[in-house]
């Protein structure tokens, strides 16, 4: 039997660089996908979570803070929002700098 990531896998091709904006029927295994894919260390916020989707409605520069606390951190470059559509916040274009801060030595 094929697995439901294999079928989706077979008919979506994910880029290394840049945006994906991945939407389709619910149910459909697109946050499975995703998931599957996501290097170790990605930032993962998940708007379905009713505390972190009201975190980031209350507080909308939230997300680019947490973003720069995640590469400061020298974690793996890459977030992923799941259900982004709830929070129209999290939606609109959030420019953080993707060059790692030098750390201090000494």
């Amino acid at each position: 039997m094929i697995s439901k990531t294999a079928l989706l896998e077979r008919s979506c091709a994910i880029p290394e660089r840049g945006s994906v904006l991945l939407f389709g029927a619910r149910q459909t295994g697109k946050t499975t996908l995703l998931r599957d894919r996501l290097p170790e260390g990605a930032l993962v916020i998940d708007l379905l979570r009713r505390d972190e989707w009201l975190r980031y409605l209350r507080q909308p520069d939230a997300l680019r803070g947490d973003v720069r606390a995640h590469l400061a951190a020298g974690r793996e470059a890459l977030v992923f929002i799941d259900e982004v559509q709830k929070s129209p916040t999290c939606s609109t274009p959030c420019t953080v700098s993707s060059k790692r801060p030098a750390h201090a030595s000494g």
